[in-house]
């Protein structure tokens, strides 16, 4: 996985599996969690002119419901990666799964605007 997470590393990658490995509380980052199934389901751009953002969402089962926290991801392409993944309500009416969203921003970088 890229050092520096960007809307492309996860495009493409829609309706693949990522496994929750590892849990990420705090001091104990690699207790091991899971493995816990999630569809990437979703990859949605939100920068503007100021910051480059973007959210990812994903699908899981409800009978393995966790809380928010940082996690460790593994993905057979992308590798693993530590994302904070939050449950939200599910976008999709009848759907019993459960939804988690990791939000990613940064500041562009600013341009000089000196003459």
């Amino acid at each position: 996985m890229p050092d520096l997470l960007t809307m492309k590393t996860f495009t493409g990658h829609e309706g693949s599996t990522f496994t929750v490995v590892r849990t990420g509380t705090p001091g104990a980052m690699d207790q091991t969690y899971g493995p816990v199934d999630l569809e990437l389901t979703d990859v949605e751009d939100h920068s503007n002119e100021a910051i480059d953002a973007f959210s990812i969402l994903f699908r899981g089962p409800k009978d393995k419901e966790f809380g928010q926290a940082s996690y460790r991801l593994k993905h057979e392409t992308l590798g693993e990666v530590d994302l904070f993944l939050v449950p939200i309500l599910n976008p999709e009416p009848g759907d019993d799964r459960i939804c988690y969203q990791a939000v990613i921003s940064r500041l562009k970088e600013q341009r000089n605007s000196e003459p």
